[in-house]
C-alpha cells in the first residue's frame, strides 16, 4: 500500500473507535463502584451518538421512507427498519443530564424538530443542557427512551414505529438541505493552515517527535454536573499548565483541547510537537512536568493525572502515529496526520463543550525551535553567558521607536483612505476625553487608527516585517534592523509599542459600541495570538523568529481578506452623496437643529424596529399639520441600540431635526414636542370603539374641541342655520330643474332617481369610520424621549442645539465636514440585525426635488 501525505480526513468509524478506546468503562462497571451519577459519559453513550449520527446521514441519503410505505414492505426490509429504530432506543441513565456538554447529532434532531416541538409545548431555543432537552423531548413523544432491557427486546411496539416516523418524515426533508450532514467529516480552514505547517515543519527540521498528554483535573466536588462552573474554576489551573507546557524546551508548537472524561472534572488534551533533532524521553518529558506541577501554588490543592495518551496510539492503532516521524517515511507522516491532527480536529462534530465565555479548542500555537546563535566556543563560560544576553531581540526594535513617529497611509487605495477618515472621525468618541475642533488635523497615531492602518496595509501587502538581502545574523544591531523594517513592519512596532503604553486601551475597546470590523478582527486576533506574539518579541532574532511572527500575520491576513467592509463603504458613499445634496436643500434657510433619541416600547418591553418604525412615521406624517413639527424642514434618522449595561441593547431612533429658525424663534422647541408627543401617544391608546374623530390634516382638528366657548356654540348654530336655509333654497332650484329636465329625458330621470335612492339606502346602513390603534388593540404604547448633544467630542456641535444661519459658513461646513458623515457611515461600526430587508435603517425627510409647497405660520390655525 502507498502512503501519501496529502491532506486525508479520519473515517467516521476509526474516529468512534478512538472515542470508545478513550471512554472505555461501560455503564455497569461504573455502577459497581457506585459512581454512575458522577459520570458524564459511558461507553454506551459514545455508541448512542455514533447511531444517531448514522441517522442522520440515512436521512440525508437514504430512501424517503413513510408509514404507509413500511406497512407494504417485505419482511427483511421491515425487520431492518426495526433494528434501525432499536438502535436509536436508549436508557434514561445512559444520557446525564451535564449543563455544557454539546453533541452535534442530537443538536440537529432537537433544531429540526421544532414542528414536533409545538405540539409538546418545548419554546425553540438553544439550551446549553442539550442532554436534559433531549430526554425531556423524548418522554413527552414517549420515543427513544426505553429503561427495559434493550439487549433482549426483539419485538417493537406499533405506538414507537409509529412516533418514529412521524419524527422520521419531519427531519428528513429539513436534514437533506443540511450540507453539514454528510458520511464523511467536514474539512475546516484552520485544519488546511495547519495541515501545511505540519509538513512544512518536517521539511525544514527533517524529523519531529510527536507527544500526546492527557492532564486530567478532577473537581473535589462530586454533586457537580455543569461544565461552564467547572471551567470557570480551573480556569487559572489551566492557564498555568499552559504556561508550564510552553516552557518545555525543544518544543516547535502544541495543540490543545479541553474535553470532558469519565468523572467529575475536565481532560486537557495535548499534542505536543518537538523538534526531533534532539534527544527526546517521554517518561522524561513527563516526569519533569510532574515536578513543576507540584511547585505551582495554584495547582497545590488541585487533584491531577497526566496520562501518555502515546502508548494507546501504539497498542490500538498504529504504532507509527506517534513518536519520531522522519521526513522521508511516508507511512509515519500520513498515520501521524490521520490517528493525531486529524482526530483532533473531527472530534467537534461529534462531541465537545459548550462554553461561550472559555475557548475549549486551542489551535496550533507556533513556537520558535532552535535560535541562530553564534560560534561561543572560544569564548570562557562567563564571556558566553555575556555574549547571549547582548543578542538583538525584537523587542530592542521595539525600544527605537519614539512617541513622535508618524506614519503616512499615502501607499493605500483611495477608497482605504476615504475609509480611514470615516474612521478617524467615530474613533474620537472612544480614545479622546476632551473636544477638539472640526477642524484640527485628526492624529494618525492614535491605537484605534494604528490599528486600522495596520489592517488595511496586511490586506494589500504581504506579510513580510523586513527587507533583508541576507539572513538575519548575531552580529546585527538592533538599528540595523530598524532601518531594514519593511513598511508593514514599520507599522506593526508601531502599533505594538503604541499599546505597550497604552495597556488599558484593549480593555476600553471592548466595551466601545462603535467597533470595525478590522477593530473586531484584531481584537478576536489580539486574544488568540498575544501569549505567543510575546514570547517571540523576547526571543533573538533569527529566520525562525521572524518566519514564526509572518505565519502568524498571514493567518490574520486570511482573516481579514473575508471581510466585506470596503464593499459595504462603497456602496454607503451614495446615500452620502444623496445626504450632502440634502443638507443644501436644508441650510437654505436658518435652522435650528436638535438630536433627540426616541423609542417606544410596552409593558412587555421594548419594541421591535418594525413596530416603533411604524408608529414613529405615523408620528411625523400627523405632525406635519401639528405644532411644532409643521414648522419642520427636515430630519435625519438612522435606528441603533443603546448599550446601558443591560444583557440586551435597546433600540432607539436616533433623529436629527431641522426646523425653521424663523418660526420657531421664541419657542422651547423640545418642550413642545414632547408635549406633542405626549398627546399623539394617548390619542393611539384611546380605546374609543364609537369614536368619530379623527387625527385630521390641519392644526384645527389637533385642537381639544373643550377649548371652544359658548359664544362660539351659539354662532356656529347661526351658521349652520344660514347655510341650512341656502341650501334649502338651492334644492327648490334643483328640484325646479330637475322637473324641467324631466319633460325632456323620461328615461335618464328614471335611472337617476334609482340611483338616487341606492345613494340614500347605503348612506342609512354604513356606519361612521373608527380610527384603529396603530399598533394593537389593546396593548398601551410607552415612550423615551431624550434630548443629546449634537456631538460630544467636537466643539462647534457641542450642544443641545444648534442654529445655523444661511450665511454661518464655518457651522455650515462643521456639520458637512463631521457630522453627516459620521451619521451616515456609523452602519461600518455599529451591527443592527434586522430581519425585515423592506425596513430601512437610515432615511432622512422628503427628497428637495420632490417636496410640495410648505404651509406657512400664518396658515395654521392657533
Amino acid at each position: 500500500m502507498s502512503y501519501k501525505h496529502n491532506l486525508v480526513k479520519i473515517e467516521k468509524e476509526d474516529l468512534f473507535l478512538l472515542l470508545k478506546i478513550r471512554y472505555k468503562r461501560n455503564y455497569k462497571d461504573i455502577q459497581l463502584e457506585g459512581m454512575c451519577d458522577q459520570s458524564p459519559l459511558f461507553l454506551e453513550t459514545i455508541e448512542m451518538i455514533r447511531n444517531y449520527d448514522a441517522w442522520l446521514s440515512t436521512l440525508k441519503f437514504g430512501k424517503i421512507e413513510t408509514w404507509e410505505a413500511y406497512e407494504t414492505m417485505a419482511s427483511p426490509n421491515r425487520e431492518r427498519i426495526n433494528q434501525a429504530i432499536l438502535n436509536l432506543c436508549y436508557k434514561s441513565q445512559l444520557l446525564p443530564e451535564w449543563n455544557g456538554l454539546e453533541i452535534p447529532a442530537l443538536r440537529k434532531v432537537i433544531e429540526y424538530s421544532t414542528d414536533v416541538f409545538s405540539k409538546v409545548g418545548f419554546e425553540e431555543k438553544k439550551e446549553s443542557n442539550l442532554a436534559k432537552l433531549f430526554n425531556d423531548y423524548c418522554w413527552h413523544k414517549q420515543v427513544f427512551i426505553d429503561d427495559r432491557d434493550l439487549s433482549v427486546q426483539t419485538r417493537l411496539d406499533e405506538s414507537l414505529i409509529r412516533s418514529y416516523f412521524s419524527i422520521h418524515e419531519v427531519l428528513q426533508p429539513k436534514i437533506r438541505k443540511d450540507k453539514s450532514v454528510d458520511y464523511k467529516f467536514s474539512l475546516s480552514k484552520t485544519e488546511v493552515g495547519d495541515f501545511k505547517y505540519f509538513n512544512n515543519a518536517i521539511e525544514r527540521l527533517g524529523k519531529l517527535y510527536i507527544l500526546c498528554l492527557d492532564i486530567g483535573l478532577y473537581a473535589s466536588s462530586s454533586n457537580q454536573q455543569d461544565y461552564p462552573e467547572l471551567l470557570s474554576k480551573f480556569e487559572k489551573e489551566i492557564n498555568c499548565i499552559k504556561q508550564l507546557v510552553d516552557q518545555t524546551v525543544n518544543l516547535v508548537s502544541y495543540l490543545l483541547r479541553v474535553e470532558p472524561m469519565q468523572a467529575v472534572g475536565l481532560n486537557l488534551h495535548f499534542i505536543l510537537m518537538f523538534d526531533g533533532n534532539f534527544p527526546i524521553s517521554e517518561s522524561g518529558i513527563i516526569s519533569q512536568l510532574e515536578l513543576q506541577l507540584r511547585e505551582v501554588p495554584e495547582l497545590a490543592s488541585t487533584n491531577y493525572v497526566i496520562q501518555n495518551w502515546n502508548d494507546g496510539v501504539r497498542e490500538f492503532v498504529s504504532k507509527h502515529a506517534v513518536g519520531p516521524i522522519n521526513k522521508r517515511n511516508l507511512k509515519a507522516r500520513y498515520d501521524c496526520w490521520y490517528w493525531v491532527y486529524s482526530f483532533f480536529y473531527s472530534i467537534d462534530q461529534v462531541i465537545y463543550l459548550n462554553n461561550e465565555g472559555f475557548s475549549c479548542t486551542q489551535d496550533i500555537v507556533k513556537k520558535l525551535t532552535t535560535p541562530t546563535k553564534p560560534i561561543l566556543l572560544n569564548l570562557s563560560k562567563e564571556q558566553q553567558e555575556l555574549e547571549v544576553v547582548k543578542q538583538t531581540r525584537l523587542k530592542d526594535i521595539l525600544d527605537l521607536f519614539g512617541k513622535k513617529k508618524y506614519l503616512d497611509s499615502k501607499h493605500l487605495p483611495d477608497v482605504a483612505l476615504d475609509y480611514l477618515h470615516i474612521v478617524g472621525l467615530v474613533s474620537l468618541t472612544t480614545e479622546l476625553l476632551q473636544k477638539v475642533s472640526c477642524f484640527s488635523k485628526l492624529s494618525t497615531d492614535r491605537t484605534i487608527m494604528l490599528i486600522e492602518l495596520f489592517c488595511e496595509t496586511l490586506k494589500i501587502d504581504q506579510p513580510k516585517l523586513f527587507n533583508l538581502v541576507h539572513p538575519p545574523s548575531y552580529n546585527y544591531s538592533s538599528k540595523f534592523y530598524y532601518k531594514s523594517l519593511s513598511r508593514l513592519g514599520r507599522i506593526w512596532f508601531s502599533l505594538l509599542n503604541k499599546l505597550s503604553e497604552d495597556e488599558s486601551f484593549l480593555s476600553v475597546a471592548k466595551l466601545t459600541t462603535f467597533k470595525s470590523k478590522n477593530l473586531l478582527n484584531f481584537l478576536h486576533f489580539n486574544e488568540t495570538c498575544s501569549g505567543q506574539l510575546l514570547h517571540l518579541i523576547n526571543q533573538p532574532i533569527s529566520t525562525d523568529t521572524i518566519r514564526t511572527i509572518e505565519i502568524i500575520l498571514e493567518t490574520f491576513k486570511h482573516r481579514l481578506e473575508e471581510d466585506t467592509q470596503i464593499k459595504q463603504f462603497k456602496e454607503l458613499k451614495g446615500r452620502f452623496e444623496k445626504l450632502q445634496k440634502y443638507a443644501d436643500f436644508l441650510f437654505e434657510k436658518d435652522v435650528f437643529v436638535i438630536r433627540l433619541h426616541l423609542k417606544f416600547s410596552s409593558i412587555n418591553g421594548v419594541l421591535g424596529k418594525n413596530d416603533q418604525s411604524k408608529i414613529l412615521t405615523e408620528f411625523l406624517r400627523v405632525g406635519r399639520s401639528a405644532k411644532p413639527l409643521c414648522w419642520l424642514r427636515g430630519y435625519i434618522l438612522r435606528w441603533d441600540r443603546k448599550y446601558d449595561g443591560l444583557e440586551e441593547a435597546n433600540l432607539y431612533a436616533d433623529l436629527t431635526l431641522f426646523f425653521e429658525y424663523e418660526l420657531i424663534r421664541n419657542m422651547d422647541i423640545f418642550e413642545a414636542i414632547e408635549k406633542y408627543l405626549k398627546s399623539f401617544i394617548d390619542r393611539c391608546n384611546r380605546e374609543l370603539p364609537e369614536e368619530k374623530q379623527t387625527i385630521s390634516n390641519n392644526a384645527k382638528d389637533e385642537m381639544s374641541d373643550s377649548n371652544q366657548t359658548d359664544d362660539k356654540d351659539d354662532k356656529d348654530d347661526k351658521d349652520d342655520k344660514d347655510d341650512k336655509d341656502d341650501k334649502d333654497d338651492k334644492d327648490d332650484k334643483d328640484d325646479k330643474d330637475d322637473k324641467d329636465d324631466k319633460d325632456d329625458k323620461d328615461d335618464k330621470d328614471d335611472k337617476d332617481d334609482k340611483d338616487d335612492k341606492d345613494d340614500k339606502d347605503d348612506n342609512k346602513t354604513k356606519e361612521p369610520k373608527v380610527k384603529k390603534p396603530i399598533w394593537g388593540n389593546s396593548i398601551k404604547i410607552v415612550h423615551s424621549l431624550e434630548q443629546v448633544l449634537i456631538s460630544d467630542v467636537y466643539t462647534e456641535l457641542a450642544g443641545f442645539s444648534l442654529k445655523v444661519e444661511t450665511v454661518d459658513t464655518v457651522m455650515k461646513k462643521a456639520f458637512k465636514k463631521v457630522y453627516l458623515p459620521y451619521i451616515c457611515y456609523l452602519d461600518l461600526f455599529s451591527h443592527l440585525d434586522v430581519s425585515d430587508p423592506n425596513i430601512k435603517r437610515f432615511t432622512t425627510g422628503q427628497d428637495p426635488n420632490l417636496r410640495v409647497k410648505r404651509k406657512s405660520a400664518k396658515d395654521i390655525e392657533e
